[in-house]
């Protein structure tokens, strides 16, 4: 089926400002506008995409971290920190029963 059979209603949008169309030749201007306006809007939705993604991606790393932080990493340290002080304490003591 060739684009002259197709009835205007049908046309695709994309090719309604083409020079062969039934709007005629003048209908590119129009083209050209809601062209720009949709690659603008494309523009700011992909920019806002990535924006949103990226402090979303942020949030999760850093709880992620701050709990691995506070389940694995402070116990440790805790404990290292009591038993230097155990070792520092008790030492004085054993040296001092001899």
């Amino acid at each position: 089926m060739s684009h002259q059979a197709l009835p205007r209603a049908l046309w695709p949008w994309w090719r309604a400002g083409h020079a062969r169309s039934p709007g005629g030749p003048h209908g590119g201007a129009r083209f050209t506008t809601d062209k720009r306006k949709l690659t603008a809007w494309l523009a700011v939705l992909l920019g806002a995409g990535f924006i949103v993604i990226a402090l979303v991606s942020y949030v999760v790393a850093r709880d992620s971290i701050r709990g691995t932080i506070i389940t694995n990493e402070l116990p440790l340290t805790s404990n290292n920190v009591y038993l230097e002080l155990q070792k520092d304490l008790l030492r004085p003591f054993v040296i001092s029963s001899m």
